[in-house]
């Protein structure tokens, strides 16, 4: 609780700061999920932009059971930073849970695309699909040489001419 009332006096102290989400979770770790969702909501409308929150709120929703408004908040997670697994793995569960099969599947491959190794997943979507999955079937982000090999910077290549005598 000492935890809590730092944080909550430096939320008073500077309302547009982002520490409203520190002080979130620590609402939703003691259970107190209504002052949790309180203080997301009250913060997200000084930075409608921090797309953290909504993905803390639809986490807390689902702490609740407030499934509706889980899966809203990780639809817009999702249309702002498409590659967002947690938010991903999140809808593919409740999609699942409702009963929309196709767009379960639709997310665990997604998830799947952005976790190969992510096993929950393969054998959540070989269940929902009735047969295994098969290594083709997962397609790989796309990566950079960077992104490969870190340190080594990436550098552009001229096009050769060539001319036929």
């Amino acid at each position: 609780m000492e935890e809590i009332e730092k944080l909550r006096v430096r939320v008073e102290k500077d309302p547009n700061s982002r520490l409203f989400l520190p002080l979130a979770e620590e609402y939703r770790k003691t259970g107190m999920l209504d002052e949790a969702i309180s203080v997301i909501l009250s913060g997200h409308e000084r930075q409608p932009g921090y797309t953290s929150a909504r993905v803390a709120l639809g986490r807390i929703y689902l702490e609740k059971n407030m499934i509706e408004e889980a899966r809203d908040e990780f639809e817009k997670v999702v249309s702002v930073i498409p590659d967002n697994l947690f938010s991903h793995k999140k809808l593919a569960e409740i999609y699942r849970e409702r009963g929309e099969a196709h767009n379960a599947v639709k997310e665990y491959r997604k998830v799947i695309q952005l976790n190969p190794l992510d096993e929950d997943a393969k054998m959540s979507l070989e269940e929902i699909e009735g047969r295994p999955i098969e290594e083709k079937e997962i397609v790989f982000p796309m990566q950079s040489p960077a992104e490969l090999s870190p340190g080594v910077e990436e550098i552009e290549v001229p096009a050769i001419e060539t001319h036929a005598h």
